[in-house]
């Protein structure tokens, strides 16, 4: 099971530069304002606008592999 704060689950996101930033479902990430819809214990699910070569805007869940921490 996944970390948790206040009882839900969350898990820390790290940018390129380093930083790192505790999330959960609901919070916004990435390039093309995608939602963590939910948080596993070795991804999480990401809802975002997607815009197919036709112009057909739809969401999509994409999945973002976590790393395990060293020693795991």
């Amino acid at each position: 099971m996944p970390p948790t704060t206040s009882g839900k689950p969350s898990t820390v996101a790290l940018e390129s530069s380093g930083k790192g930033y505790v999330v959960k479902k609901g919070t916004y990430i990435g390039t093309n304002s995608g939602k963590i819809v939910q948080i596993l214990k070795d991804r999480i699910i990401i809802e975002e606008e997607s815009e197919d070569i036709y112009g057909k805007a739809s969401i999509v869940k994409k999945p973002l592999k976590l790393q395990k921490p060293p020693g795991e």
